[in-house]
């Protein structure tokens, strides 16, 4: 495993729109809280991305009556620092947001469409000229009809995610569902950008403050982007201090690192009690 998917579901379920969603994401939740107080037996060892999914993956195992979880490790991983890099001063478009992810899952479909009915409106009364890019592969029906929306642009795929990423003068990340890790955080902070994020969106990555802005009521999320956009010095301090946390302690090669130790450490248990 590498999140948990009765966490991921149960909060799909709490923030779907239309009955129909909200039941199927509860059956569905139940479903998992089945299977992952016991798959876990089944294994030496068991990856799970951050705390939050460990503490779900026991909470199921309460729930169902089940031995508690004692066999899993932290198994995330890192991101491309040459890819996901800081951009040039002339890069980066002064009055642009930034959301990106694939868009026909329901956590970044569920994210962009609480952003754009509580802060959005917001956000272009105090800066008109503000634009906002929602880049990602599949764009479902609810979010293509955002491109009639005055300063929002859905592109679809692009061929290089991290050209937008560096084009942005904020990435603004409003996650509500989900579980393990955000990628796309991950993304924004190597490419330096000054970045709001929910604290759903932090879990997995356990950013500290000082290296991105944490926000998750409206009006919050609104005073972070509005403060990031008018103080450049403060968002490129952010940024730079965001590119440091990667570079330290979330690229490729240092959960390669852990992992590598992870897997040796699990095959010599398994190695001596079949001795």
């Amino acid at each position: 495993m590498q999140l948990s998917q009765t966490l991921n579901t149960g909060r799909m379920a709490q923030n779907s729109h239309g009955l129909t969603r909200r039941l199927i994401y509860r059956i569905e939740t139940r479903l998992m809280r089945r299977f992952e107080a016991r798959v876990w037996r089944r294994f030496t060892k068991v990856m799970l991305i951050g705390p939050k999914d460990v503490e779900a993956v026991a909470a199921a195992c309460e729930a169902e009556g089940q031995p508690m979880i004692s066999n899993w490790l932290y198994g995330a991983h890192g991101t491309d620092v040459e890819v996901f890099r800081p951009a040039l001063s002339d890069d980066v478009i002064p009055n642009r947001l930034v959301f990106s992810g694939s868009m026909v899952y329901e956590p970044n479909v569920q994210a962009v469409l609480w952003f754009y009915n509580n802060c959005w409106p917001e956000l272009k009364r105090v800066r008109p000229d503000l634009e906002w890019l929602i880049v990602g592969r599949d764009p479902v029906s609810e979010i293509r009809a955002l491109q009639a929306a005055d300063g929002i642009t859905v592109t679809g795929t692009v061929h290089d995610v991290g050209e937008y990423i560096r084009s942005a003068a904020v990435c603004v990340n409003p996650m509500l569902a989900a579980g393990g890790m955000q990628n796309k955080l991950l993304e924004y902070l190597a490419s330096a950008k000054a970045v709001v994020a929910s604290t759903v969106a932090n879990e997995g990555i356990m950013a500290p403050p000082g290296v991105l802005r944490i926000a998750d009521e409206p009006n919050d999320v609104v005073d972070a982007v509005l403060e990031l956009l008018q103080n450049r010095v403060v968002a490129d301090q952010l940024g730079e201090r965001a590119r440091s946390f990667v570079l330290e302690h979330w690229t490729w090669e240092a959960h390669f690192e852990v992992l590598e130790r992870n897997f040796y450490d699990a095959v010599s248990g398994q190695v001596a009690r079949s001795d």
